[in-house]
This record gives C-alpha cells, sequence and structure tokens, in this order.
C-alpha cells in the first residue's frame, strides 16, 4: 500500500532525521500527530465537520511522514504490516461485513 499516490513526502521526513536524528525527529512527528488530533478535537466541538476532515487527513499526512522517518520499511514491507493489522481488526470483528 503505497500512500505516495495520496500524500507525497514531506520536507520533514528526511530534513528532521539529519538535524535531530532518528529517534527525536520521529518524538517530535509522534507530537506533530498528537497535534493534529486535539485540533480536530476542536473543531468537532464546534460542529465543523469539514475542518474536522481536513485535519483527520491531516493526521494521516503526519502519520505517513512518522513512517517514512523510520529506515528499512519497502513498501512491500509496510503493505505486509497493513495487511497484519486488517486481519487482526477482521478477527477482532471491527469490519462491516
Amino acid at each position: 500500500m503505497s500512500l505516495d499516490k495520496y500524500f507525497p513526502e514531506t520536507i520533514f521526513t528526511k530534513k528532521w532525521v539529519e538535524e535531530f536524528g532518528l529517534e527525536k525527529a520521529v518524538t517530535k512527528q509522534l507530537i506533530v500527530i498528537v497535534g493534529e488530533l486535539f485540533e480536530a478535537q476542536d473543531d468537532f466541538s464546534r460542529n465543523n465537520n469539514d475542518a474536522v476532515l481536513m485535519e483527520l487527513v491531516d493526521v494521516m499526512q503526519a502519520t505517513y511522514t512518522a513512517i517514512r522517518m523510520i529506515p528499512g520499511y519497502s513498501d512491500e514491507k509496510i503493505n505486509k504490516i497493513v495487511n497484519e493489522v486488517k486481519a487482526k481488526n477482521e478477527k477482532r470483528g471491527y469490519y462491516v461485513q
């Protein structure tokens, strides 16, 4: 599952890793993800659904940026992990049949 067709690589993917090192870069990106979630929550509390969706897509972009920061994960490896998560959630009964 390549998200490249949805989200181009951000400048932070390599820049932050080079500037801060992997651990700090990923930590900073996780904080970005949490921040986007708080923005979505704030918009939801104001019944601004368009803004909520915008922020949730920002969460997806920020998450993909974090995924791309972690070295050694090709599209094939990411696909394998996505399929494992889907199988786990299928067993839990999360999906509409």
